[in-house]
């Protein structure tokens, strides 16, 4: 797996919980888990991708940056199992491919939820 941060690693953020989940998959035997930290958009987010892909063997990347995700299916949509993006940008059938996806938790879900518990 690889995970790029589009600021340093320990920003307090996303890219910080990000980085911390990596860490917990480095301790798993069937994982191993890259990172890169600080990445500008295209084209060097692309070169990282590309080295993530071909030289580490990575399966699936993970994203904590909106930037990185048209550039990135753009040009690997065929040589990835699954890139996954921090975005709150909707993933549309059609314009991104199958192996795109988005795991950004929206405000509006978690205000119901906690309307609800507090009506409890």
């Amino acid at each position: 797996m690889g995970f790029l941060y589009n600021g340093p690693r320990n920003d307090l953020g996303y890219n910080q919980a990000h980085a911390e989940g990596k860490q917990a998959l480095n301790g798993l035997p069937w994982a191993i888990a890259r990172e890169e930290a600080s990445v500008p958009k295209a084209p060097r987010v692309e070169e990282s991708m590309r080295n993530m892909i071909h030289h580490d063997h990575a399966k699936a990347i993970f994203a904590t940056s909106y930037g990185f995700l048209d550039p990135s299916w753009s040009m690997w949509r065929n040589k990835i199992q699954k890139f996954n993006s921090s975005t709150a940008e909707l993933v549309a059938p059609g314009k991104h491919p199958s192996n795109i996806g988005i795991y950004f938790g929206f405000i509006d879900e978690v205000e119901y939820l906690s309307g609800m518990v507090a009506g409890v």
